[in-house]
């Protein structure tokens, strides 16, 4: 994904991120990437795309998670890099504001009505 006025580096740091999903991603690996220096990652990438690498990397994961549920999937089934089920459910609540189960039953009266 080419973003207007970003780096190439920051433009590969982000699609490191957006493709590994599922695994643990590290500064030291983005900024190796990407050709930064840590601290100029952190910052380039929160000026260009609002958020700091790992937060902005916890938000894809909790949207491929959410993808995940509207396509069928149990929450139990997905793989989202996270410690374990209790982990991803609190960084999905925080992101989205409701809990992955609040959530389905939210897309189910939507497809329902």
């Amino acid at each position: 994904m080419s973003v207007r006025g970003v780096s190439a580096g920051l433009q590969r740091a982000h699609e490191h991120l957006t493709t590994h999903l599922a695994g643990k991603v590290t500064l030291a690996e983005l900024a190796t990437v990407s050709g930064l220096s840590r601290s100029h990652l952190v910052r380039c990438f929160a000026r260009a795309y609002g958020l700091p690498p790992h937060a902005y990397h916890t938000v894809l994961r909790v949207r491929d998670v959410e993808a995940q549920l509207r396509a069928g999937r149990r929450l139990a089934e997905i793989e989202a890099g996270f410690a374990d089920q209790s982990h991803l459910i609190r960084r999905f609540k925080r992101v989205t504001g409701v809990t992955p189960g609040e959530y389905l039953r939210r897309v189910r009266r939507a497809n329902a009505g």
